[in-house]
């Protein structure tokens, strides 16, 4: 697949980016509700993550910027997977293995 295929692969329903989108905000929730507060702000997941403002920014809200592939890793890792976990799960999904839930 082409580079340019594989970025917008990734915002498909079920696509790398869009997991991720869906996990990265669940997470910043679950921590929020721990902290006493109702939700995390990008700069909040940014300095949990260790990655930059923009890039959790445009994660967070669904943005089809291009994002770094550390600044990917590293909120894949505030969720505690790597981006490429997100991946194997949106190839899998893609051939239809939808039904299978075990991660």
């Amino acid at each position: 697949m082409t580079d340019a295929r594989a970025f917008h692969a990734d915002f498909a329903p079920f696509g790398a980016r869009s997991l991720l989108t869906l996990f990265v905000s669940a997470q910043a929730v679950h921590r929020a509700r721990a902290l006493g507060r109702a939700m995390l702000t990008p700069a909040d997941v940014a300095g949990l993550a260790g990655c930059r403002v923009a890039a959790a920014r445009d994660v967070m809200s669904g943005a089809r910027r291009r994002v770094e592939a550390d600044d990917l890793d590293r909120l894949a890792g505030f969720c505690g997977l790597t981006y490429g976990d997100f991946q194997e799960r949106a190839r899998h999904w893609s051939q239809g293995g939808a039904g299978d839930v075990a991660a």
